[in-house]
């Protein structure tokens, strides 16, 4: 449902439960598939990005989140996921008043430092 290619020039599948990472060269597959409530849902991301390492830093949508759409980074090397909920590192004033928080507009990542980088 969704293509993209990570940093080894690999190509990516993207479907809602699993993916499946397809060699350039030799055009092995590799399928991974999610658990209960495990995906990563890349298919609701309108930014995204791999870095060198084969990480890939996306917006999730998180329906049942205050904010429904938050930073995600997922690991290909490790099928492991991270999901940044505003509210468990921003107090309530922080995200209403201070920083006026509605949505994860886009996604970076800066390698020199080591920072991803949140639009909002």
């Amino acid at each position: 449902m969704k293509l993209f290619k990570n940093s080894s020039e690999q190509v990516i599948i993207s479907y809602p439960e699993l993916h499946t990472i397809i060699d350039a060269v030799s055009l092995d597959k590799t399928y991974t598939w999610y658990g209960d409530n495990t995906a990563p849902n890349f298919l609701t991301t309108d930014d995204s990005l791999v870095d060198s390492s084969g990480k890939m830093y996306f917006q999730k949508a998180m329906p049942n989140s205050r904010i429904d759409m938050v930073p995600a980074i997922y690991d290909f090397q490790t099928n492991n996921k991270v999901v940044y909920l505003f509210e468990n590192f921003l107090s309530h004033s922080e995200l209403n008043v201070k920083y006026k928080i509605a949505s994860t507009t886009s996604i970076g990542y800066d390698g020199l430092n080591n920072y991803m980088l949140i639009g909002y």
